[in-house]
């Protein structure tokens, strides 16, 4: 029987070998992963908020750059970065204005498997598409949303800096932790295994008076001084109770709870719910803007359909999300890549893709509207709208 450490060391290897030839297949030569999903001219004037005519004035007239045209179809293509570049123009890009404040995002919960990375990702690149400042906030040491952004997270020639360096006071900020991604218009401050030392030396340090006792504010304060740069930020959390998860739900100004319609996954949620109201007493008096219930992993059956039922008559209408993010064989198809359903090019089914872009939408502008709800320069429209 090989010792326990030898085993270990060849599944690692292995797997690192299996990344490797992902990378390879995926990235560009250059091993750095990139947007590739580029738009049509009607995509673009959609996107944009202005008619197909108005953007080719808008080249011709020199206003804007002329967008490049596609060797095999012909048709001229727009990147994300480009598509920015009209909204700016026009005066059609989001964002907050004057007496609007960052809103910080989280997704949470305390048991694995509920699509809490899956959502948060779809979230992030969903508002980067359409013309935010985002910036994504990994604090989950298993790293999955990481790895989505094309980072080994604990490769020793990719020194990251996480949350945990201001966590534990080697920081005065999280600036040095924010990496631009491939996505326009979206940031990511990265996680890796460093996170655990984290949970373990924040106590310590506060305990030596090295750190405030008010140690459940830290990633507060951290986003403090950055955030101002950023029209939303969006968390990925860990999936477990402790010091960071207390932080996260301290730096949020709304909870986005992930639950599949399950019998096992609404106990736990139950159980999440008592462990949050007791780490919201030890808090003390903090408020959310809103809290959201999001329904996920739902597959059609009957099953599931009668605990959608139970999840709406138990938490209520107001709590849970309308939009149901179901389950679609594009998420585990695009994964298989490291990418997410936003960054597929190579389209085998239209009505499969299609329909898996329809749920994210639905789901994404929902969580948006949301958001805008809680900036004053929104929220009065969107009351008018009757969406809220």
């Amino acid at each position: 029987m090989p010792k326990l450490t030898n085993t270990l060391d060849i599944c690692i290897n292995n797997g690192k070998r299996v990344f490797d030839v992902i990378k390879e297949t995926n990235f560009t030569p250059d091993q750095i992963k990139r947007l590739h999903r580029v738009f049509t001219l009607a995509e673009t004037a959609q996107l944009v908020g202005v008619s197909t005519e108005a953007i080719r004035k808008a080249e011709i007239a020199g206003k804007i750059s002329k967008a490049e045209t596609d060797e095999k179809s012909k048709r001229r293509m727009f990147t994300l970065k480009k598509i920015n570049e009209c909204r700016d123009y026009f005066g059609t890009r989001p964002g907050r204005k004057d007496g609007d404040h960052p809103t910080t995002v989280a997704f949470i919960n305390f048991k694995g498997g509920v699509y809490k990375s899956t959502a948060s990702l779809h979230f992030a690149q969903y508002l980067a598409l359409a013309g935010y400042k985002v910036l994504f906030v990994d604090t989950d040491s298993q790293a999955t949303s990481t790895q989505f952004f094309g980072i080994i997270p604990d490769n020793m020639e990719q020194e990251l800096s996480t949350i945990a360096s201001f966590l534990i006071g080697e920081a005065s900020s999280l600036s040095g932790s924010i990496i631009n991604t491939y996505w326009e218009g979206l940031d990511l401050i990265p996680a890796n295994l460093g996170l655990y030392d984290a949970e373990i030396l924040v106590p310590i340090k506060v305990t030596q008076g090295a750190l405030n006792k008010n140690f459940y504010s830290l990633l507060r304060e951290g986003l403090e001084t950055v955030k101002h740069a950023y029209d939303i930020v969006v968390i990925d959390a860990p999936p477990s109770l402790g010091i960071i998860s207390m932080n996260v739900i301290y730096a949020a100004d709304g909870l986005v709870i992930p639950i599949p319609p399950l019998f096992a996954d609404f106990s736990s949620t139950l159980e999440f719910f008592s462990m949050l109201r007791e780490v919201a007493e030890n808090l003390g008096d903090r408020e959310f803007k809103f809290l959201k219930l999001l329904i996920t992993k739902f597959d059609g059956s009957e099953e599931s359909k009668t605990f959608v039922k139970v999840i709406k008559q138990v938490f209520g209408g107001d709590l849970v999300m309308s939009n149901i993010f179901s389950n679609t064989a594009e998420i585990p198809r695009a994964s298989q890549d490291l990418k997410t359903v936003y960054e597929v090019t190579d389209v085998k089914v239209k009505q499969t893709y299609l329909r898996a872009i329809g749920i994210l939408d639905r789901v994404n502008k929902e969580l948006e509207r949301t958001v805008l709800s809680t900036w004053p320069s929104y929220a009065k429209n969107l009351v008018t709208e009757g969406v809220f």
